[in-house]
């Protein structure tokens, strides 16, 4: 508009050469976006069904008009692993109405389809549908009862007190977790003092199942003076009871827990979990794991899993300085080297000082273990 007004205001030149140019430009352009559309279109669809679409890392409108819709369409198909790569992207677009789609899925033959489809309904936008979402309460499967237990808390909140309290007593552990962790959450005091009775029933269960879905329920719950129970937990004479006590332990995150669960990086069986646990902590743990290398008491076991770690989180200067500057680094070595009450411990320490003698200056390598 700017360039037909100069070229207008000029002798001697006439603006009509150039609207055929700026035509040819506009039909040009609409050439291309219509051919990219079409391409962006083939491309998605073809990453839905060959499930290799990650929004996390490609970066993609999922609420633009296109996407909806091809996502939409996604969500008809009779492929399963095309529906349930379809459910896992429109998480990334909360702010749009799925619910006239997901609710046909809701009968879908695979329950993995019809437990993904429940976990995408617990929002305001599907409460019109509380009615179907309670008739998967009475799903065969238990996966399924736990996740319509949870969606219809969250939609129907005190109102779903009623209907929900009957399955804190259920049989199966997931089933009573979901029942519990929705009443505390979503309802009100009354359903909280109930559940509150439920949980404790669970912790102190004879089934290990039972308790390591208390475990499960604290975990979620989130907080942190909740943590008690889960000392006892975390030193459970079932191996399945304690790692699900030591994931919860890193959802709780209450410092007291910090010394069992360094403890359990020394047990091959719990040492996985005990890991993840410290890193939720983040820096929080450096401190604990710092003195817990440094006790006589801990044992090798522990503390050889320690620096590893430790080189895993982003710790104060002050805590891991001993382990990452090279002056204190060197210092820290021949302390082990010379007094460690572990001869592996003392050995270690000293075929690191004589690398770390023969290397070039630098930084202490990392990690330590």
């Amino acid at each position: 508009g700017l360039l037909f007004l100069l070229v207008g205001s000029l002798r001697g030149i006439s603006p009509a050469p150039w609207s055929f140019l700026v035509l040819i430009l506009i039909g040009l352009w609409l050439f291309l976006i219509r051919r990219v559309r079409g391409q962006y279109q083939e491309t998605l669809l073809t990453n839905i069904r060959r499930r290799q679409f990650n929004p996390a890392q490609d970066a993609i409108d999922i609420s633009d008009e296109t996407t909806v819709s091809i996502l939409r369409e996604a969500l008809r198909q009779p492929d399963e692993a095309q529906v349930l790569q379809a459910l896992s992207l429109i998480k990334e677009a909360p702010q749009i109405d799925w619910s006239a789609g997901l609710i046909p899925l809701l009968d879908h033959r695979a329950q993995e389809v019809r437990i993904a489809t429940l976990q995408s309904l617990g929002d305001p936008l599907s409460a019109p549908y509380a009615d179907q979402i309670q008739a998967r309460i009475n799903d065969p499967v238990g996966a399924v009862r736990a996740a319509a237990i949870t969606t219809f808390c969250a939609i129907r909140g005190a109102a779903a007190t009623a209907d929900i309290a009957p399955f804190m007593a259920d049989d199966d552990p997931a089933v009573r977790a979901a029942a519990v962790v929705g009443i505390i959450r979503y309802t009100g005091l009354d359903g909280i003092i109930q559940a509150s009775l439920a949980l404790k029933t669970m912790l102190d269960h004879p089934d290990p199942a039972m308790r390591g879905a208390g475990a499960r329920v604290l975990g979620k719950l989130e907080v942190k003076s909740f943590f008690q129970p889960l000392l006892q937990l975390m030193e459970d004479e079932e191996t399945a009871v304690q790692q699900q006590a030591l994931q919860a332990a890193g959802q709780v995150r209450h410092p007291d827990l910090l010394p069992g669960v360094i403890q359990h990086l020394g047990n091959p069986t719990t040492m996985v979990a005990a890991t993840q646990a410290l890193l939720a902590f983040g820096e929080g743990s450096c401190g604990d794991l710092a003195q817990a290398f440094t006790a006589a008491e801990t044992s090798l076991y522990v503390r050889r899993q320690i620096p590893k770690v430790l080189g895993r989180i982003t710790c104060p200067t002050s805590t891991a300085g001993r382990f990452l500057s090279p002056a204190a680094g060197r210092e820290f070595l021949r302390a082990h080297a010379a007094d460690d009450s572990f001869p592996a411990v003392r050995d270690y320490a000293r075929r690191r000082l004589a690398y770390l003698d023969q290397a070039p200056q630098g930084g202490l390598p990392m990690p330590l273990s």
